[in-house]
């Protein structure tokens, strides 16, 4: 279980590629010749590697970078600063600087045929046929924004990193990024408890992230986008519930946009 810390990204990649158990992370751009592990949980769910699963928190093997705030205002440039990394020309730096961005990326329901894959190996007693094809028709000609929103077990709070999407989406809304389009909220549920209650909970999920992203805007008109809620309960897991990540993974809410 040694940890080697690297001097340069190209000597970790470099290290990572001549070592068969080596795992090493670095930004995403930077993984020069090394293979990105695609995870293979017992329930032979797999986790790719990509922008868009590593945005929407979908990875595991991935470190998110935070600010760490005090509990008294700010000074003003300090306040400013906050506002910018918001930005679209923010995000574009720190693309560059080859970290994975928060920009919002779409990814088509076409593009997801590992994810429905997934939903139907998992299909039992509490995921009926038909519960799959009315998420499929949900999902038909939409796609995923990779920005997903994370919960405690068994409740519909939003766990630490979600409540800051919530203002991320909030400020996209207020500055038109949906305009015209239909925006739905979609929730989901771990397969602990009865099938019948992982439903309920992951339409309640779903509302209250809706809830929650609506009372963030102030200047916002809900005329403006067409937005809807859904909840399909355990019907589409990201991974194994045999772990409390797994099952943290399961619990979350969707945008789908079209």
């Amino acid at each position: 279980e040694d940890i080697l810390l690297h001097a340069t990204l190209r000597g970790l990649t470099e290290a990572v590629r001549h070592d068969p158990f080596g795992i090493g992370i670095s930004t995403f751009s930077q993984r020069g010749l090394a293979d990105v592990v695609t995870l293979t949980g017992d329930c032979r769910f797999n986790v790719s590697a990509n922008e868009a699963s590593v945005k929407a928190g979908d990875y595991p093997l991935s470190t998110p970078m935070y600010l760490y705030l005090p509990g008294r205002r700010l000074p003003k440039m300090a306040r400013d600063f906050l506002g910018y990394m918001r930005t679209t020309s923010a995000q574009r730096v720190i693309r560059r600087a080859g970290f994975v961005d928060q920009a919002f990326s779409e990814v088509p329901v076409s593009a997801q045929g590992e994810r429905l894959s997934n939903a139907i190996v998992a299909a039992g007693e509490d995921v009926s046929l038909q519960e799959l094809q009315r998420m499929v028709g949900l999902f038909e000609g939409r796609s995923r924004i990779a920005l997903s929103f994370r919960f405690r077990g068994g409740s519909s709070r939003l766990d630490t990193p979600s409540r800051a999407n919530v203002a991320f989406l909030a400020a996209a809304l207020e500055a038109g990024r949906f305009d015209g389009r239909k925006l739905a909220f979609v929730g989901f549920s771990d397969g602990e408890g009865s099938g019948d209650v992982n439903l309920r909970l992951s339409k309640r999920r779903a509302k209250a992230v809706r809830d929650a992203v609506l009372a963030e805007t102030e200047v916002f008109d809900p005329a403006r986008v067409e937005i809807e809620t859904a909840g399909f309960g355990e019907a589409l897991p990201m991974a194994c519930d045999d772990t409390e990540w797994g099952r943290g993974v399961n619990r979350r809410v969707e945008i789908w946009v079209e």
